[in-house]
C-alpha cells in the first residue's frame, strides 16, 4: 500500500474518531433533532467514502485496512444506527385515472358541506389565532423555541402561551429577550451529567493519563518496521509522535497514541 493510500484511510480513520464524539454527544437527552439527523448524514457520508476507497484495493491490503480504519468504521455505524436517517428514494407517483369518473368534471348545484361546522356557521379564519391554539414559541424556561398552547390574545396577536413540555406560563415572545446594557445572565441550575457526558470526560481524562505517561517516559525506542518490540513498550514515530503498544501481531503493532488507536506495520 502506498504512502498516498495510507494517508487517506489515516484521515477517515481520525475522522471517525471526531465523529464519534458527535454522534455520543447526539444520544443526549437536550440533542435537538436537526443536529441527530446531520449526525447521522456525516456518519453515512464517511462510511460511503470508506466503501468508495476500500473497493479499489487489493486482497492484501484490504486485510490491512480492516484491522484500523474498518474497525473504526464498522464501531462507528453501530454506534449511530439508532440516530434517525434521512428519508431515501422519492415518494410514489399516483398512476392517472382515465375512468370515466375520473375525467368527467364535476358539477353540483348544491353547496359544499363543511364537516364539524353547524348549520349556518361560516368557517373561520384560520389565520387569527385563538385561546387554545397551538403556536412555535419562544420558552425561557426550556431556553429554546417550543410548540405551546395559546392562554390569551391580545386583538389577534397571542399574549401568553403555555410550553407543553415543562407547563411553564409566560408572555408569547418568539425569540429570547434582548439582553439590557448592565444586566448579568442569572445563573442556571446545572443538572446531573448524563451518561453521555460522563463517557466523553472519562475518555478525556484517558488521553491525559496517557499523556503525561508519554511525556515522562525516559525508556523510548524510535519506531523501525524491521524491528520488534513488546506490549507495554513507548515508541517515538516520525508523523504521530510518541505512543504506547497495546497489542503486537506478527506483522503489526497497535499502538495507542494521543490521537487515538493507530496500526504500524512491520516488514
Amino acid at each position: 500500500m502506498d504512502d498516498e493510500i495510507q494517508a487517506l484511510f489515516r484521515a477517515i480513520a481520525d475522522e471517525a474518531d471526531e465523529l464519534a464524539d458527535d454522534v455520543e454527544n447526539a444520544y443526549d437527552e437536550h440533542a435537538a433533532f436537526s443536529f441527530q439527523l446531520a449526525t447521522r448524514r456525516k456518519v453515512d457520508a464517511l462510511t460511503a467514502r470508506f466503501r468508495e476507497s476500500y473497493a479499489k484495493l487489493d486482497e492484501k491490503d484490504r486485510f490491512t485496512v480492516d484491522r484500523g480504519p474498518g474497525r473504526r468504521i464498522s464501531d462507528l455505524q453501530k454506534l449511530a444506527q439508532r440516530l434517525p436517517a434521512a428519508p431515501q428514494g422519492k415518494p410514489a407517483e399516483k398512476p392517472a385515472d382515465n375512468s370515466f369518473f375520473g375525467t368527467r368534471a364535476p358539477k353540483s348545484s348544491r353547496p359544499p358541506v363543511v364537516y364539524g361546522l353547524a348549520p349556518g356557521e361560516a368557517l373561520r379564519d384560520r389565520s387569527k389565532i385563538r385561546v387554545t391554539d397551538e403556536i412555535e414559541a419562544w420558552c425561557g424556561r426550556c431556553n429554546m423555541v417550543r410548540t405551546q398552547v395559546v392562554a390569551a390574545v391580545v386583538g389577534d396577536q397571542p399574549a401568553q402561551v403555555v410550553c407543553q413540555v415543562c407547563g411553564t406560563r409566560s408572555r408569547y415572545r418568539e425569540g429570547p429577550a434582548r439582553k439590557k446594557p448592565g444586566d448579568e445572565a442569572p445563573a442556571r441550575r446545572t443538572s446531573a451529567p448524563t451518561a453521555a457526558t460522563q463517557a466523553k470526560d472519562a475518555k478525556q481524562t484517558e488521553r491525559n493519563a496517557l499523556v503525561q505517561e508519554l511525556q515522562a517516559a525516559e525508556n523510548v525506542r524510535k519506531f523501525s518496521s524491521k524491528e520488534r518490540y513488546r506490549a507495554g513498550e513507548i515508541i517515538e514515530h516520525p508523523e504521530h509522535g510518541r505512543g504506547k503498544i497495546e497489542n503486537t501481531l506478527p506483522r503489526s503493532l497497535l499502538v495507542r497514541f494521543p490521537g487515538g488507536l493507530k496500526p504500524l506495520k512491520l516488514t
